[in-house]
């Protein structure tokens, strides 16, 4: 780690190296529990980063003027970097001790992109400050992190459910530990309302 200190007024090409070889591809590995319809291969988390900051910064004017579009996109894009340290986590996990840990787990990873690239402060800070969720546009896109994966969900919903043997009553109690952070913007969270309204309206997308 000490190597790299001394680039951080003017990183070279090492610096550079270490960015690309230790965050940017290993957040390519992350594979997320979303199957995309267009393809068999699953959504990877770099993939997923890049969807929801364009979906949130497109939609950022038109359901909340006040917020700094910039700084939307700046938390989309880091919003799940902690995850190249401690993986994923799927909401449809029935383990209560995995998502209980989960917290504990993106702390570490946090601290540890701290310690890993002192040299790019960006990183850390950033990150940072999406995880305190003190400003609107770091809640704005805990929220529609939640909305845009559940919206894309519904794309696939019946396959998925059935595939992977999740009940109306599973998905209920899945949806009890992050329903709370789509609400996290008012505007987002009326969305969020609006969609958990069709999956209601549908049993028979999950198995029986």
């Amino acid at each position: 780690m000490t190597c790299y200190t001394r680039y951080m007024k003017s990183p070279n090409h090492l610096a550079t190296h270490k960015l690309i070889n230790e965050m940017i591809y290993p957040f390519y590995l992350i594979k997320r529990d979303m199957d995309l319809p267009i393809r068999k291969a699953p959504e990877n988390d770099a993939e997923h980063s890049w969807s929801l900051s364009l979906g949130a910064c497109a939609l950022a004017p038109i359901l909340d003027p006040s917020l700094d579009v910039g700084k939307v996109a700046q938390f989309a894009i880091v919003h799940d970097l902690v995850e190249v340290y401690s993986g994923d986590v799927s909401i449809w996990d029935k383990a209560d001790e995995t998502h209980d840990a989960k917290e504990e787990n993106e702390r570490q990873a946090l601290l540890k992109i701290k310690t890993e690239f002192t040299h790019l402060p960006w990183l850390f800070e950033t990150v940072n400050e999406y995880e305190r969720k003190d400003s609107n546009e770091a809640r704005y896109v805990w929220a529609m992190d939640k909305y845009l994966a559940m919206y894309m969900r519904k794309e696939h919903a019946a396959p998925f459910f059935k595939q992977h043997h999740i009940t109306k009553e599973r998905f209920d109690i899945s949806l009890k530990r992050m329903s709370h952070k789509a609400q996290a913007h008012k505007a987002v969270g009326e969305l969020y309302d609006e969609l958990i309204a069709e999956f209601d309206a549908h049993p028979e997308w999950f198995p029986s």
